[in-house]
């Protein structure tokens, strides 16, 4: 069954930080952080609390694993992403109008106090995914948002700046012309679904006609659909609280050369009733598990452990 949330839980734990972080150190509007923190934290009780289990502490134990200082204590890799442009990809773009955002932020420089709640979203967002917190790619978007906010102030000011000047004006039109012509290029060039409807119907029906049970997720992009659209406690690498059957060695045992009785033994570890989902970009490595006599396909991408 899909999960509903209120709010949008990345944008959701900014929001929080934001509030929280201006409730600390804006004496003069003390009160009305407060008054908002109260608010808010009272509409997500009564919201979360009934569904606290399936929406909310799943993700408690990951979260807190993925700060960089737990990380580092423990030696543990970044965790997965997200579904989304990589960060190479991303500061590739960023270039573009990075100029504009760094006029943008000494152009207010004396305006700091008035804009403070965004100077915090941008810090913010830009620890989270610099740190790679848990799904960090997920929060460019919002680091974007606030680099976009404050490149806008950058051109407003750059225009004002120069308004009496024809030639500069034009270049920045021209400018931002070529950047929105780049932009379309580029959504249109890259842009594809996250996942066939095919896929996903699979995905829905199938949940529809099985028994409730454990689901192993090979490949990180099909984790969170896994979760959203099935009735499956999913178990996968470094996503949610059933990441606690294996290590990671065992995780790579599995991936790896191991012969299909060791593969086996790992899957013994997991609890039943057990299902595995395997898309497309890794049939190839998991074929020989089709042909075991213990385990049966149930539909084109899940199969059925029953040894």
């Amino acid at each position: 069954m899909l999960k509903f949330h209120l709010f949008h839980l990345p944008t959701l734990l900014i929001l929080f930080s934001i509030i929280v972080l201006e409730f600390l150190f804006n004496k003069n509007q003390r009160l009305f952080y407060l008054k908002t923190l109260t608010f808010l934290s009272l509409g997500l009780l009564l919201y979360y609390l009934p569904q606290f289990k399936q929406t909310i502490q799943p993700f408690f134990s990951p979260l807190l694993k993925s700060t960089l200082p737990l990380r580092i204590i423990s030696g543990q890799p970044a965790p997965y992403g997200g579904a989304f442009y990589n960060l190479s990809t991303f500061f590739i773009l960023t270039i573009l109008y990075l100029p504009l955002v760094i006029y943008g932020l000494y152009s207010v420089r004396d305006k700091l106090h008035s804009l403070r709640p965004f100077i915090i979203g941008l810090i913010v967002t830009s620890l989270l995914v610099l740190t790679k917190f848990s799904f960090h790619q997920r929060f460019l978007i919002h680091l974007d948002i606030f680099l976009v906010f404050f490149g806008g102030l950058g051109l407003y000011f750059l225009f004002e700046k120069f308004q009496k000047k024809k030639e500069i004006i034009d270049f920045l039109k021209f400018y931002i012309f070529i950047l929105v012509v780049f932009i379309f290029g580029f959504i249109y060039k890259t842009s594809s679904p996250l996942i066939s409807k095919s896929l996903l119907k699979e995905i829905k029906t199938f949940s529809n006609i099985s028994s409730p049970g454990y689901v192993l997720s090979l490949s990180p992009e099909d984790h969170a659909w896994l979760m959203g659209y099935t009735n499956f406690k999913v178990i996968a690498r470094d996503f949610g609280d059933n990441d606690k059957y294996w290590n990671g060695n065992h995780w790579q045992d599995f991936f790896g050369n191991q012969s299909i009785e060791e593969k086996i033994k790992l899957l013994k570890l997991l609890p039943r009733p057990l299902y595995i989902f395997i898309n497309d970009a890794n049939g190839y490595r998991f074929d020989n598990l089709k042909i075991m006599p213990c385990f049966k396909s149930k539909t084109l991408h899940f199969i059925e452990v029953g040894c």
